[in-house]
This record gives structure tokens, C-alpha cells and sequence, in this order.
């Protein structure tokens, strides 16, 4: 789905990939989005700097810019514009304005029904989406500090179970019974 959605806003509306990229790979929250100025990003230390004052937790953080989003910044010449412009405004390009948090959701919901897609899946699930994927490929404890999350046991509730996965089922371990083996015994438990 995330690969359809891609290839739909790569089409149709590059701006809004941005928006949802941020969503899927920095966790930032819409509303701390709709307030974030080109001068809070560093291409060089490849962060983006959440002040306290727009943060959920009243914290400022330094959140990590996967070097995705900043390859698509710099295809749509977000860094053109003044360190004072917000990123996302009209259109979901950089202004002077702040753009009211609610149009994330509303052009999700525009593109949500081209692509025909359940009403279940909403703008904030790419942050969902994006804390398992960052879990699974680099551990929850990164997810953890990415998401900003004050407790490990926040950011479980956003990794969901799929039960058992067949990756895990021939896994190979540091804790080996018997290398010659183990594979023959488990095919002929199983017949």
C-alpha cells in the first residue's frame, strides 16, 4: 500500500509525499508539522529541530531526516525559500502562512478514496506504519527516540502482532542444538 501511495503522489502531488514521508519517517505529529520552519531543518546533521513550544511533550528534540525526505526536499526546492517560511502551507509548500493541521487529514482522505482504500486507514497511520518498520529493521529502542516517545511501553502499543512470521521460523541464532540435523528432525516431526 505504502509502494501504491508513493507512486500515486509521485504523480499527482509530490508535496504531499513530503508531508506523508515526514509522517512515516520522523514521527512528527500533524499538528507540530503545520508549525515546523525550513531554518528547523539540517541537511547537515540530517535533523529536524521540534521546539518545545509546538511539541506534544513540551520538550524540544532533534528528530532524525531520513535521507529520503531530504532528497525530495531538495527536488521540490523547499530550501529556496527563508528559514522563516513554514515548511508546509498553501499547497503544502513552503509560505509565509502555517497550514491548519486539519489539511493533512483532508487531502488523505482525497487520496484515500482514489486509491479506493478503507476508511480505517488515516494520515496519522503512516506514523504508525513507520514506528513498526524503524522497530523491526533497527529495534524498538530507536523507534523509541525517534517517535519521542518518554517510555518503551508507548511506543509498543503502535507495534502490532502479525503472529507468527515464516522469516522467523528458520532463523539462525547465536544458540545452535545441532548443525548437522535440526532441519532433517523438524521435516520428519512434521510429516
Amino acid at each position: 500500500m505504502l509502494r501504491h501511495m508513493t507512486d500515486y503522489l509521485v504523480k499527482r502531488d509530490r508535496p504531499f509525499l513530503l508531508a506523508c514521508m515526514m509522517q512515516y519517517y520522523t514521527f512528527i505529529r500533524p499538528g507540530e508539522l503545520s508549525h515546523l520552519k525550513i531554518g528547523d531543518i539540517s541537511i547537515k546533521n540530517q535533523t529536524v529541530f521540534v521546539s518545545g513550544k509546538i511539541s506534544k511533550n513540551h520538550k524540544d528534540a532533534n528528530v532524525g531526516l531520513n535521507s529520503e525526505i531530504i532528497k525530495l526536499m531538495l527536488d521540490l526546492k523547499i530550501f529556496n525559500s527563508p528559514n522563516s517560511d513554514y515548511l508546509f502551507s498553501d499547497g503544502f509548500l513552503p509560505g509565509k502562512e502555517h497550514m491548519n493541521p486539519d489539511n493533512f487529514n483532508k487531502r488523505w482522505k482525497e487520496m484515500r478514496k482514489d486509491l479506493k482504500w478503507d476508511d480505517c486507514y488515516q494520515f496519522y497511520s503512516l506514523k504508525d506504519s513507520g514506528i513498526r518498520d524503524l522497530a523491526n529493521s533497527q529495534g524498538v529502542v530507536v523507534a523509541r527516540d525517534q517517535a519521542r516517545h518518554s517510555d518503551i511501553t508507548t511506543t509498543n502499543h503502535y507495534i502490532q502482532k502479525h503472529g507468527v512470521q515464516q522469516v522467523t521460523l528458520n532463523f539462525k541464532g547465536n544458540i545452535l542444538y545441532d548443525d548437522a540435523t535440526p532441519d532433517d528432525r523438524v521435516k520428519d516431526i512434521a510429516k
